[in-house]
């Protein structure tokens, strides 16, 4: 049984537990939307934590039917 988070686990448990068939699966849980104000840190400049976290907060509510950028173009010169 898993018990208080992924530390006391191994990964041959957490696989079983979640039906994972390889330790890979889990990858597709991990956001790659980054929390982290990684341009503040390079610059050496206060990070803006609160735009950050509205940008990863965009992230759930993306469309992902919509049409891209290369579609629109591809559009409008059929249209021309």
């Amino acid at each position: 049984m898993l018990t208080s988070g992924i530390g006391n686990v191994t990964s041959a448990q957490r696989r079983r537990q979640m039906g994972h068939k390889d330790d890979n699966t889990l990858l597709a849980y991990i956001s790659r939307t980054s929390g982290v104000d990684v341009q503040a840190i390079i610059s050496g400049t206060p990070a803006d934590q609160d735009f950050i976290d509205f940008v990863a907060s965009m992230q759930t509510s993306v469309d992902r039917s919509a049409p891209g950028a290369a579609e629109i173009s591809a559009g409008a010169c059929a249209e021309a």
